[in-house]
């Protein structure tokens, strides 16, 4: 492991340094006493007396005097720090060529850095911490967030703010975490593509040049190990498969089948896929969100599908409100809607149910229907008609009630014909409606009885409402 002058002067601190530090390159390997027949390399640190109690410890054009009257000392005190630092080093290599885990590597680097870790990944899911108790204590909120291994939505919107936080090849730097404070953090990279992040805190808020460099250090033994564990990587190889199956470029044969059986998935097991589409508004990047889907759901498949995400589930491993539930609230929290499919066992029905899904998804949050987050496709049908109608270049048919609570709505400014789809919508509960409408029972029973004196309409005739409700739908104006 390659020191810098920073991390020099960090551990030289019992001799009161005093720096001059300009290029503070990590490429220190060695030392030795200065003469002026050695031929001089970067990668050496030089010593020599300057004064009575001062030493100074050079590299190329920076500079570190130290308040010491030994040399040797001094010598053999920065001998020991080298040594040190190539046994970490070397000790590091040997865990990761021995198969450790991503828990264990961060305990030990832990260890050597005197931080408190957090290996977060590409979707800011916590995947490990460690470190001293009484660091995670000093920070407020980070307890719960261990707990979890989710980071609330508000600190993640605040960490994607910085513009940092994906750059290639650049030095770890400061940020304020909510719940954290300031937090030292390195991005983290594997044959170019972003692993996540290596985060450190310590009971005080601040980070010198040289502690910098040290948890740089850390985060490049981290990148080794992603290097070494790329392919074991479980999710990518169970949602492979299924992707083929979602694309159509494979079939769910007998080999699929076994595959599935290998992760508990039994033929006769009922299964549902759920689409979620990611509004363009999402408040966290779509790769969190869906590493966030895969914590929330252990035991299903999460997919990535441009802006959606495909959940499938399979309810011998969960229980249905327990997902349904789980999702909602999910839902609620990036203000996102779903559309999911029917129930089914042959996984050779995936992709037809997952259309079916998706094209729920597509008008969820459209149709004025409140309080859902999922929806099936029965909700989502006479949307769904009325663009193919119109897609299809049919006459378009708009029933004259429609024309003439527009002309009184222009004419009075008034929202006579909104009242009358969201009442439509609502399958017309007079509750429903008014909570859509933010206005009081009574005030939704005068504009009703004033959509049928002005239309003549009779809103008790199932038939009226469905042409009502269906020329909503054909109406260009509601696309």
């Amino acid at each position: 492991m390659r020191l810098s002058m920073q991390m020099l002067a960090d551990r030289l601190r019992q001799y009161d340094p005093e720096p001059d530090i300009r290029k503070n390159e990590r490429h220190l390997q060695s030392v030795r006493l200065f003469s002026e027949n050695l031929r001089y390399t970067a990668s050496t640190v030089y010593l020599m007396p300057m004064e009575q109690g001062k030493i100074v410890c050079s590299n190329e054009n920076d500079i570190l005097v130290l308040h010491a009257d030994d040399t040797n000392e001094v010598f053999n005190e920065i001998l020991d720090i080298f040594e040190y630092f190539q046994n970490a080093e070397d000790t590091a290599a040997e865990l990761i060529d021995g198969g450790c885990t991503a828990k264990e590597l961060l305990e030990y680097l832990s260890g050597m850095t005197g931080y408190f870790l957090i290996l977060a990944d590409a979707g800011f899911y916590m995947r490990e911490t460690a470190g001293a108790e009484e660091i995670a204590r000093s920070h407020v909120g980070l307890h719960s967030m261990i707990g979890q291994h989710l980071m609330p939505v508000d600190v993640l919107k605040k960490i994607n703010a910085e513009p940092k936080i994906r750059m290639h090849g650049i030095a770890p730097y400061l940020t304020e975490v909510p719940g954290l404070g300031t937090a030292c953090v390195a991005n983290l990279f594997a044959n170019g593509h972003h692993e996540g992040w290596l985060v450190a805190c310590k009971e005080t808020f601040d980070f010198s040049d040289g502690e910098r460099d040290l948890l740089d250090c850390a985060a490049r033994i981290m990148e080794r190990w992603f290097i070494k564990n790329e392919s074991s990587e479980e999710q990518s190889k169970k949602a492979g498969m299924f992707l083929e199956i979602l694309h159509g470029t494979a079939q769910a044969d007998a080999g699929v089948r076994d595959r599935l059986r290998a992760f508990g998935w039994m033929d006769a097991d009922r299964k549902q896929v759920f689409v979620i589409r990611l509004s363009p508004e999402l408040p966290v990047p779509p790769d969190t969100a869906a590493r966030r889907l895969e914590v929330l759901f252990p035991d299903a498949f999460v997919l990535r599908e441009d802006m959606d995400l495909v959940l499938l589930v399979n309810y011998a491993l969960n229980q249905e409100k327990d997902v349904r539930d789980t999702l909602e609230r999910f839902l609620d929290e990036i203000s996102c809607f779903a559309g999911e499919s029917g129930s089914f066992q042959d996984i050779r029905n995936l992709k037809q149910e997952a259309d079916t899904a998706r094209t729920a998804a597509l008008y969820a949050g459209k149709t004025g229907v409140s309080g859902k987050r999922i929806c099936r496709f029965a909700d989502m049908m006479l949307p769904y008609l009325g663009r193919v109608l119109r897609e299809h270049a049919l006459p378009a048919w708009v029933h004259p009630a429609i024309r003439q609570l527009e002309a009184y709505d222009r004419e009075h400014e008034a929202e006579l014909e909104r009242t009358l789809q969201v009442f439509l919508q609502e399958n017309c509960s007079h509750t429903a409606a008014a909570r859509e409408l933010f206005i009081h029972r009574s005030t939704l029973l005068y504009r009703l009885d004033r959509i049928g004196e002005i239309t003549g309409v009779d809103l008790r005739d199932p038939e009226e409402r469905f042409r009502l409700l269906l020329s909503i739908y054909l109406n260009p104006e509601n696309t």
